[in-house]
């Protein structure tokens, strides 16, 4: 992902078949700071997918869709570990995630 994404308030990924390498150039990429609306459902995150988006500079993120993915226990437990300050909506629907 090339150019100047500071700008760019929301962001919808979703049924793109992306997995935590994707999510991995997400995160690595500085100038996405700005995103308050990340929708990355019906792909193919995993446990290892959470725990990229937890690690990453959501300064400003207020809704994070992860609606019909992977994640599992592990992946709700790295999201979990991060404050997310201004988090407001996090969806999690169908994400193999049991007692």
């Amino acid at each position: 992902m090339k150019g100047d994404w500071n700008n760019v308030k929301f962001l919808t990924l979703g049924a793109n078949s992306l997995t935590a390498r994707g999510v991995e150039a997400l995160v690595k990429k500085d100038n996405l700071q700005s995103i308050k609306k990340l929708s990355l459902n019906d792909n193919y995150l995993d446990a290892n997918a959470g725990t990229l988006l937890a690690a990453g500079m959501w300064k400003k993120i207020e809704s994070i869709n992860l609606n019909f993915n992977s994640l599992g226990c592990l992946g709700l437990k790295a999201l979990a570990s991060n404050t997310w300050r201004t988090l407001k909506e996090l969806h999690l629907l169908k994400n193999n995630i049991a007692n």
